[in-house]
């Protein structure tokens, strides 16, 4: 009886260390789901909202980053999908005003320690409009720890500015430096949004200096790079302004990276095509 008790602590032990040691899996998407726009046409959220909560519950992201979306369509998807906590505020009051840029993530594998909502702007801290941008914008993070792996990392999700040319750059450059400020630790990060740029443009070069494109760094990539269209599936998407950066190094492993062209009676159920990237971290 003894040794079959001491025959288990090992095992328990054994156990222990390889959950310790072993990668952390993480499926992450960025998702512009558009704002209800309260018409009768195809963009408005009645007509495509079924169509959006199918899509997130077939390809289930551990951590989810949501733009544009009003309260009561965030309250929508939170209401149906109970497996997912939520963080963020809405861009105009810092509550329930204006859009979001929400971080979904399972409870079941994950716990929240930190986590905030700053603006592109040079009053970060309060609601407000930077340089030449035409809305609010706002950076929402987390820090999340794999319940299992007990690896800590954060989420940034952000939605750029789309005309002002001073407002991108400049809000590059304050997420580079809230992101080096927040984390103290030089925890892994994964930096998503709609950054309304081009892999290729200035914006995006600014946070290529820190950060890796997942979909560069990918073994494995489904789908085209241009994730922006008008719905109709009969339309070519075109600009790829959706992003997920990783951080750079060999720590970070990206397995799988998809553009998802989930369509319904001859649309997509947003103006954005969801990204999504199944990463590894490595202890």
């Amino acid at each position: 009886m003894k040794k079959a008790f001491i025959v288990l602590l090992l095992l328990s032990g054994l156990l222990q260390a390889f959950i310790v040691n072993a990668q952390t899996a993480v499926r992450i998407m960025s998702y512009n789901m558009l704002y209800d726009s309260f018409t009768d046409s195809i963009t408005d959220w009645q007509q495509r909202k079924q169509q959006v909560l199918d899509l997130l519950r077939y390809h289930e992201p551990d951590v989810l980053g949501t733009q544009e979306l009003l309260h009561h369509q965030l309250k929508y998807i939170t209401d149906s999908l109970k497996q997912y906590n939520t963080i963020g505020v809405a861009r105009n009051d810092g509550r329930q005003e204006g859009e979001y840029a929400a971080i979904l993530y399972k409870k079941s594998n994950y716990t929240c320690t930190d986590s905030g909502t700053f603006w592109l702007s040079l009053t970060p801290g309060q609601p407000s409009k930077g340089w030449d941008a035409s809305y609010f914008r706002i950076c929402t993070y987390a820090k999340l720890t794999d319940k299992q792996t007990k690896q800590s990392f954060y989420v940034f999700n952000t939605h750029f500015e789309y005309r002002g040319k001073q407002a991108k750059i400049e809000s590059a450059r304050l997420c580079l430096d809230k992101i080096q400020t927040i984390n103290k630790k030089g925890l892994p990060v994964f930096f998503i949004g709609d950054f309304n740029s081009d892999n290729q443009d200035t914006v995006t070069q600014i946070i290529k200096t820190r950060f890796d494109n997942a979909r560069d760094k990918s073994a494995f990539v489904y789908g085209q790079a241009d994730n922006w269209n008008s719905h109709h599936i009969s339309i070519a998407p075109k600009g790829w302004v959706d992003h997920i950066f990783v951080s750079k190094g060999p720590k970070v492993k990206v397995k799988k990276f998809a553009t998802l062209t989930d369509s319904y009676k001859m649309y997509y159920p947003s103006d954005h095509l969801p990204v999504i990237a199944d990463i590894f971290i490595e202890k």
